[in-house]
């Protein structure tokens, strides 16, 4: 049927951002920001791709749940990437020529592009968890 097709052609999409999450959560990819640059852009063009194959499949069949967790999924995943990439910057800006022999008098964080909450209860949960992600889990970061 249609919604099966639909669902498999889903799936296969899903599976490519889960085993990307996955390598990032193990450490298994190289840290080199132009090759996490064209991660992110082919995770982009994945959800992309998944988000217009789901439309479809709510059409069909409205109790389908498997949005939720394509969203959350590729909600953590991208974060994941723009925090290295992040993370990559800033090491890179605070490697620049003479800047050990100035000792900077405030610490400079990495500009994030945090989401707005819009104050939606049914967005709350993917907003703390990006921001958890982007924020609280990231390692670059000193405690304070």
């Amino acid at each position: 049927s249609l919604l099966e097709e639909l669902k498999s052609k889903l799936q296969s999409r899903v599976i490519t951002i889960r085993q990307l999450n996955e390598r990032l959560e193990q450490d298994s990819i190289p840290i080199l920001e132009e090759e996490l640059k064209c991660r992110l852009e082919n995770l982009n063009a994945s959800i992309n791709k998944a988000n217009q194959i789901q439309e479809p499949i709510e059409e069909i069949d409205s109790g389908d749940e498997y949005g939720d967790e394509l969203e959350e999924l590729s909600i953590v995943t991208k974060a994941k990437l723009m925090s290295l990439l992040s993370a990559i910057r800033l090491a890179a800006s605070s490697e620049t020529p003479g800047s050990a022999a100035v000792a900077p008098t405030r610490a400079r964080l990495p500009s994030l592009a945090l989401p707005k909450f819009s104050g939606n209860y049914s967005e709350l949960k993917n907003f703390i968890s990006l921001f958890e992600t982007l924020v609280h889990k990231d390692a670059s970061f000193s405690v304070i």
